[in-house]
């Protein structure tokens, strides 16, 4: 079973890691609109 540490420490790298992926993907978002408007 997991102790409460356990459950808190879960939660807050499941959330850095969302924020992680969701700025990642906003900065690839970006990247390939400039890559493309450069190319149209």
């Amino acid at each position: 079973l997991f102790s409460v540490v356990d459950i808190v420490w879960m939660i807050e790298v499941t959330v850095k890691v969302q924020q992680f992926v969701l700025i990642m993907s906003v900065l690839l978002t970006r990247q390939l609109s400039l890559i493309y408007s450069a190319h149209g």
